[in-house]
């Protein structure tokens, strides 16, 4: 995660370049991804846990805590 003093720092660098956007684009752009690819580890952990849970006939909050333990990344499979 990226820190606020970071965040102004891209922002000022777009002042003391002339309006050069490129430090706060590639700021932007680096955070971007890392939100990314965090949805795409949720999305996937909780798809796992749905394809346990249907596989052996678990119930909704059985599923739930499968998915919470997938998400938390302390379970890799079944």
């Amino acid at each position: 995660m990226a820190s606020a003093s970071a965040f102004y720092r891209a922002i000022q660098s777009v002042r003391q370049r002339d309006m050069d956007l490129t430090a706060w684009l590639e700021f932007f752009v680096t955070g971007l991804a890392t939100q990314l690819e965090e949805v795409q580890a949720s999305g996937a952990a909780a798809i796992r846990a749905d394809v346990v849970a249907r596989a052996h006939g678990l119930n909704s909050r059985q599923g739930a805590v499968l998915a919470e333990l997938f998400s938390a990344g302390r379970l890799d499979s079944v």
